[in-house]
């Protein structure tokens, strides 16, 4: 209990009434940061260095108000300056602790880094007698990733990183030594065909192959006990690799996203068909998708894959009229982040879809920056940003932002890709080539890839090297590879082929939804006017394909119609920067 003596001295120093005073000042400003992160996507880094300041800021006031509350005495003293000193110094080691690697520098070490623990959550096994019951696996799976992605004090390798170990697995230190990855999960999904049970196992090994710890968990099918099992297999994890979990990042790990068991199945179904290429896994996922946002119209998760779906399956060439395709995206994007404003990857579909669809430079710039506060690590965010910088940013920030995609997952292929678009579009050839080449030993069936590298080969006037690579695929296979072909006959001095392969392709494009833009592409070095009318009449159709098809065709820029065209959609140049035209960007 004080003494009568420290209670007078607390009253002389007003001590009470400075760290009263204090608090107040200091809930203010708490309670304002959250607004204000809103509103400026301030980085959660800055969040917490404001948190760690505020704490130290209490016990400096408590360390002058003890020195200078008392009136006339104002000198100051050995010990308090070293007790301000000591809180600083804390201060600023804890400061420097949660900042991290700065994200400003231009480029990051390779995928070797080791700055956080990288986790690799191989895909869990279905062995479960059905196979109509594999989605559940691969479902549960995408969600624990999700939610160790969630944590930014350890790097969850990405999904298509590990996808490569779904059936050919070796030996775990093979596995860690090839991502790399410090972690490696392994999990495994039993649904009993009798009975309403679900066994999940879940064993964490350390890169070397040794177990840091497992667990079964044998459960009734009900979502109550899934979110129970997915939210202990995340903090085990995290507490097993020595990672810290903010409270935020809890609530976020132990969320859930939906009370109702069917629109979660039909949830785990969509998203594992959008996972995957081709038109009609982009239609059924479109269909289960819908399906659980009429079963659960706040199901913030369904909406987002609902929008990407249907992004994705205007790329495949669904239809002939890409209008309401995209309003129907808009809508199901829009929900999904209006419902949950914390979730990155629905910021990061936003932008895609404002950029490629509505040419919406400024909304695009407000979502993806909305994404990079929320999750500044994550591969997807650095993947949307470069995206976006292609069409209004530096080049070398490009190439840095797809890198750094890249790094965080190294056997994404998309990711592997744009690294090399990235090059391309920077007239760096000789890389570009090289980075498609170790891009195709990912998927060596990717045909996008392939078309691409022939284009490179174009770009560098090696026409027979692009025709080579071009006639390794089927014709029909990539548009833009057929497009290509026209290029390579008509640089070999072959005209009558350029033209017989041009006609072919106008006729693919009247029979089904190729998109103007496209077919743009091909027609430039037959017929300059047609391919300019062909460009006019895909902004008549808002054709999503639109602007990287300017992008990727540099011969659309030696023109001063291009400006023409751009300025239709509402944009213009400055150098190769595009920004809003008549406004400053």
């Amino acid at each position: 209990m004080p003494t009568p003596f420290l209670l007078q001295r607390l009253k002389e120093r007003k001590l009470v009434q400075w760290a009263l005073a204090y608090l107040a000042g200091a809930f203010f400003v708490y309670t304002g940061l959250d607004p204000a992160r809103e509103t400026w996507g301030i980085p959660e880094t800055v969040i917490r260095g404001v948190h760690i300041l505020l704490i130290a800021g209490f016990f400096i006031t408590l360390v002058l108000a003890w020195y200078h509350g008392e009136k006339g005495r104002q000198r100051v003293s050995g010990p308090e300056l070293v007790m301000v000193a000591a809180l600083l110094v804390v201060a600023g080691v804890a400061l420097n602790w949660v900042r991290g690697p700065s994200e400003d520098s231009p480029e990051r070490p390779g995928p070797s880094k080791r700055d956080v623990p990288r986790i690799a959550v191989l895909p869990c096994a279905n062995m479960s007698p059905r196979p109509e019951d594999a989605f559940r696996a691969e479902g549960l799976h995408q969600e624990i990733i999700s939610r160790l992605q969630g944590i930014s004090s350890l790097l969850a390798i990405g999904r298509s990183s590990v996808l490569r170990f779904a059936d050919d697995r070796p030996p775990v230190p093979e596995i860690a030594g090839i991502l790399p990855a410090d972690f490696v999960g392994e999990c495994s999904v039993f649904k009993d065909p009798d009975q309403s049970r679900i066994r999940i196992m879940f064993q964490l090994l350390d890169a070397g192959g040794i177990q840091v710890w497992n667990d079964s968990y044998d459960r009734d099918l009900t979502l109550d006990d899934l979110y129970d099992v997915l939210t202990d297999i995340a903090q085990r994890i995290a507490d097993a690799v020595g990672a810290f979990v903010t409270p935020a990042e809890q609530g976020r790990i132990a969320s859930r996203p939906t009370e109702s068991q069917e629109a979660w199945d039909a949830y785990l179904q969509g998203r594992a068909l959008n996972s995957r290429p081709g038109t009609e896994n982009s239609r059924r996922a479109i269909e289960l998708l819908t399906e659980a946002t009429r079963l659960d119209p706040e199901f913030a998760g369904a909406w987002v894959q609902l929008g990407t779906a249907y992004r994705r399956f205007s790329w495949y060439t669904g239809t002939r009229d890409p209008g309401p395709l995209g309003d129907s995206a808009q809508v199901a994007l829009e929900r999904g982040a209006f419902l949950d404003d914390q979730n990155a990857e629905a910021f990061v579909e936003l932008a895609y879809f404002l950029l490629s669809w509505k040419w919406d430079l400024a909304g695009a710039e407000r979502a993806i920056r909305r994404a990079l506060a929320l999750a500044p690590d994550l591969a997807i965010v650095h993947h949307g940003y470069g995206y976006f910088l292609m069409y209004t940013g530096d080049s070398e920030q490009v190439l840095a932002e797809m890198r750094r995609a890249w790094e965080k997952e190294p056997f994404n292929v998309v990711y592997a890709g744009d690294v090399a678009w990235a090059l391309e579009f920077m007239g760096r050839y000789d890389e570009a080539k090289a980075q498609y080449e170790r891009a195709l030993e990912i998927d060596p069936t990717n045909t996008i890839l392939r078309s691409n590298l022939g284009w490179v080969f174009l770009n560098i006037n090696l026409p027979d090297s692009a025709l080579a690579e071009f006639e390794r695929l089927e014709p029909g296979d990539d548009f833009f590879a057929d497009a290509g072909r026209v290029h390579a006959y008509l640089k070999l001095g072959d005209r009558d082929a350029a033209l017989r392969l041009y006609e072919e392709l106008r006729s693919i494009a009247d029979s089904s939804y190729v998109g103007k833009a496209r077919l743009a592409v091909a027609a430039l070095p037959i017929d300059e006017d047609e391919a300019y009318d062909l460009l006019a009449r895909a902004v008549n159709e808002h054709d999503p394909h639109l602007l990287v098809n300017l992008m990727f065709d540099r011969e659309f820029w030696d023109s001063s119609r291009l400006l023409e065209i751009l300025h239709r959609m509402g944009l213009d140049l400055e150098g190769e920067r595009l920004v809003v035209y008549g406004g400053s960007g």
